[in-house]
């Protein structure tokens, strides 16, 4: 049977004084469910009319195919006539999280008011309080500016370390340097003696004669 659609009117009057709109509807066990969204919010109404209530367990029933929405929206309601509801006992429906609205030709009332519920796809968003995003951020700063001298401060080095190379190669590698000539030390020579250069030249040359005439 159709939703009448004075009564649909009203709900979305409802429930655009809660700040939501109509956003479809989803099939609950045969039976449509308007659903409303608005501010990251989504509610889920299910309706009952006095033609399906023929009997207790029939409110029931409704009761816990209304449940089964609990893990696709953040509320859950039922709606009942207002003639019906009266026969109810509100705490059944408050045990589930459910909200409860009644109406009428006339009017629509939520008498129960639902559990809010944290879906899957609506994980809480974690900020982080500005203070500490700020103490953050500079930390984070400084370690740059660590980073940084500690770079520069290793290619100082290894430029240091490329200049000392190549400055060993260049140095030539000296052998074999003469040793300079000495004069002959006379023990007891008179003072005019000792240390003349002429002395060494003419030691020389006697040297030198002796190899000739050898």
């Amino acid at each position: 049977m159709a939703t009448e659609p004075s009564l649909v009117q009203q709900l979305q009057n409802f429930f655009l004084g809660k700040g939501m709109h109509e956003a479809g509807t989803f099939d609950n066990s045969h039976r449509a469910c308007f659903i409303y969204s608005g501010d990251n919010r989504m509610s889920a109404v299910r309706i009952l009319e006095e033609d399906e209530l023929s009997s207790r367990n029939s409110v029931l029933d409704a009761i816990l195919s209304t449940a089964s929405l609990m893990n696709r929206f953040n509320y859950v309601y039922l709606a009942l006539p207002k003639l019906i509801s009266s026969m109810i006992e509100s705490k059944i429906i408050e045990e589930h999280g459910i909200g409860l609205i009644v109406y009428d030709q006339k009017t629509v009332q939520e008498v129960v008011n639902p559990k809010y519920l944290q879906i899957m796809s609506q994980q809480p968003t974690i900020s982080v309080p500005n203070q500490e995003s700020q103490a953050l951020l500079e930390e984070i700063s400084a370690l740059r500016g660590r980073l940084k001298f500690l770079e520069e401060t290793m290619e100082s080095l290894k430029s240091e370390i490329g200049h000392l190379k190549s400055w060993k190669t260049s140095v030539p590698h000296l052998t074999g340097i003469p040793s300079s000539p000495t004069t002959p030390v006379f023990k007891g020579a008179p003072s005019f003696i000792r240390d003349n250069p002429w002395i060494d030249v003419l030691s020389k040359r006697g040297s030198e004669s002796e190899r000739l005439v050898s």
